[in-house]
This record gives structure tokens, sequence and C-alpha cells, in this order.
């Protein structure tokens, strides 16, 4: 941002997010599109330290490729793992990446007032979006249907209250201002008198493999205190199960032929990596789907 522009300019200070070599397929495509479609101050990738030179041959100009070292001081993966257990012994690697992106957040050099992103890199932007609504300057969220009640167990058990929506944070990208993010830690650190990674796994009982959501945590706790300057999306396009399209083949015609389609209904898709591929059959009668509901919209 040039120093003439106005903040309304451009909203986002930061876009961020975490990967590792296994999504990287999904990276290459996303880093592209995030910089095309989402106008930032700065765009940050942060992976694991001994893939950063991977990293860097695969992503996008514009991006800064970061360690996870630099934000783990406080949640080292053996620090994690000595004090979780039942189902979320299997779970540090899952948990130790979600305070990484909080970390990030709230160690940043960024003010209290600046605004960022954090964008799943398993996820790619079809068209251009934007986070803060120009009309009111309210932070816009995207939402998700599931509930998923263990998330609010520990919330409840964190913050002293418990879901203050009916629908989930959970939307593979949240907005945040970087001082709520910064309080939250402090109202933990001040209820519990530990930090706050400490606070968040003495909660967490370990009767399921997810008990902690940075989302839902972060977003109730905006919610609560925030509520004012915040607002769920009117038209909220967005799809999860991109893979399902996709498979494993990620380029060529037949995949920017996929995202132009997709485009015309949603704002991104996610390429969880996890999901099973469609065959042509299910593929087309997809396609056509997304063509009619696009008519409808």
């Amino acid at each position: 941002m040039s120093a003439g522009d106005t903040p309304s300019a451009n909203p986002l200070k930061r876009v961020i997010s975490v990967c590792e070599a296994k999504d990287i397929a999904v990276w290459a495509i996303a880093s592209q599109r995030i910089v095309r479609h989402i106008a930032s101050d700065s765009y940050q990738l942060i992976c694991p330290d001994a893939q950063i030179a991977e990293f860097r041959a695969a992503t996008a100009p514009g991006w800064e490729i970061t360690g996870e070292s630099r934000y783990s001081a406080n949640c080292q993966l053996g620090m994690i793992g000595g004090k979780v257990s039942g189902e979320n012994v299997g779970r540090v690697h899952w948990l130790f990446q979600q305070f990484i992106k909080i970390n990030a957040i709230a160690g940043s050099e960024l003010g209290d007032r600046e605004v960022v992103v954090i964008w799943d890199a398993d996820t790619v932007p079809l068209r251009r979006i934007e986070f803060v609504d120009r009309s009111n300057g309210r932070i816009c969220f995207y939402h998700g249907k599931e509930h998923h009640r263990p998330y609010f167990e520990t919330i409840g058990s964190l913050l002293g209250f418990g879901r203050l929506a009916d629908v989930s944070f959970i939307a593979q990208c949240l907005p945040v201002r970087v001082g709520w993010v910064r309080e939250l830690l402090c109202d933990v650190e001040d209820r519990f008198a530990v930090p706050y990674v400490e606070a968040v796994l003495s909660r967490l009982p370990g009767n399921s493999g997810s008990e902690f959501s940075e989302y839902e945590t972060i977003g109730t706790w905006v919610l609560r205190h925030h509520r004012d300057e915040v607002e769920f999306r009117k038209k909220n396009r967005w799809l999860r199960s991109g893979s399902s399209l996709f498979g494993s083949q990620l380029s060529g015609p037949r995949v920017t032929g996929l995202l132009r389609l997709l485009a015309m209904r949603y704002d991104f898709v996610a390429i969880e990596n996890w999901r099973r591929p469609m065959d042509l059959k299910r593929i087309k009668n997809a396609a056509w789907r997304f063509v009619k509901r696009g008519r409808r919209s």
C-alpha cells in the first residue's frame, strides 16, 4: 500500500497459510490464485523448515516462505505430545499447526487493528474475494454447517461460554483483527495463569480426536466481544468437496475448465486430499448441477 492510499483501498494486511509437502500440488495452484483474487499487503506461507526450498520452487511470486520454527517456541511437538491423552495422542501435529497459525497472528509485527486472513492451503480461490465490507467496515465471515460438539465443550471450558451462532466458523478461511487474537490469548492466560497453549491442552479430555478448533474458538470469542464489527456473508458460496471433482491430477486443460466452471457459482473450492475422486459420469452430473444453481442465483 502506498503512502497516499486510504486504509479502505486495501483492508487486508496479510494472508497466512500453513502447508506441508503432501499438499504441495494443490498449494502450487492456490498460491497463484490467492495473490490474484485476494488483495493483501503481504502473503505468508508457513511450512516445515526442511521443506522451505521445496515450497519456494512451487509457490507463486509474492509470498514470504517462513519455517515453522519461527512460531513454535511455546508449542513444540514433544511438549504437546506430553500433555495430551486418549484420542488426541494421534493428533499432535494437527494441534501444532493450529497453534502455529495463532502464534503467527499474535506474534506478528502488525498493529492490533490490522486485518489478517487465515487461509487453508488446500483451498483455491475462484474469483475476487473481499473480507471487509466497504460500506460499513465490518469483517465478513464465510461459514459452514457442521456443529462438532467437542469443539464447543472445549470453548465452554476455556472461555466460560459456548456456541453463539447457529453456523460454524470452519469455512476454509477466517478473517480477524490481530488485536482480537491477542485479547483472546490474554483472556485465556489470565483465566488459567499459564501460557495459552498449556491452557488449551489442559482442557482436552481425549474423548475425541478433534477437540480444539482455532477457527471455532477465535470466531466464538469475536462474536462475544466484537459482535458489532463482524457479519456473516449472505451469499456463502464455497465448496468443500473439490477433490471429488479434481482427483489426483491437478494440472492441464481439464483442471482449468473445472475451475472456470466452479467460478460460475462459488468463491472458492477446497481440494482436500482425503476425499475420493469422482468418475467421469459423476463429474458431468456435478458440473450440470453447478450450472443450474448458478442460473438460479
